[in-house]
């Protein structure tokens, strides 16, 4: 019950600041018991229930990052498990990361020719290599407010977000 009154509070936060339902995804649940044991190491009658209830929220106004952060903490939240930056479509990035790619594999093709003096021929097959891995953080925002080291968003800086795109081309060798 009180795992749902904080999440109701949370979720009415965030929706307060503007944040569409369709950006808020429960991404996990769960529930588990813990028998507390006495100071001899005895079990007691006495079970600790505990809940985790995740949720993804998606930002999308980035001025609006550490007020969402901190209403979120403000209304119960008590981890909090990073902030990745992603842009909402990608199709031009990767076209222009493609055109490039396949540039710098013919300028590779051709340096690597002239070293073996060979003359590079037409592309024989070509592949994009799918794959990559996303940064994790984590704190606890109530331990980090706790000890006096903040807990609140403070300010969140994007930076620039660094995306790459392989391919694998084959020539022929003439």
């Amino acid at each position: 019950a009180r795992s749902t009154k904080t999440m109701e509070a949370i979720l009415k936060a965030l929706t307060g600041l503007g944040i569409a339902e369709r950006d808020i995804q429960t991404s996990g649940y769960s529930i588990w018991s813990e028998v507390n044991t006495g100071p001899e190491g005895q079990t007691t009658d006495q079970v600790t229930y505990h809940v985790t209830n995740t949720v993804n929220v998606k930002v999308r106004k980035l001025d609006q990052m550490g007020s969402v952060l901190d209403a979120a903490i403000n209304a119960g939240a008590n981890s909090v498990y990073g902030v990745s930056f992603y842009l909402d479509d990608t199709k031009a990035v990767e076209s222009q990361a493609r055109e490039k790619a396949v540039a710098d594999a013919r300028e590779k093709a051709e340096e690597l020719a002239k070293l073996t003096q060979v003359t590079v021929g037409p592309v024989v097959s070509i592949s994009e290599v799918i794959g990559g891995s996303m940064p994790y953080s984590n704190f606890n925002a109530k331990e980090m407010a706790t000890a006096g080291l903040g807990g609140g968003a403070g300010p969140i800086s994007s930076g620039e977000l660094d995306m790459t795109l392989t391919l694998q081309v084959t020539y022929a060798i003439q």
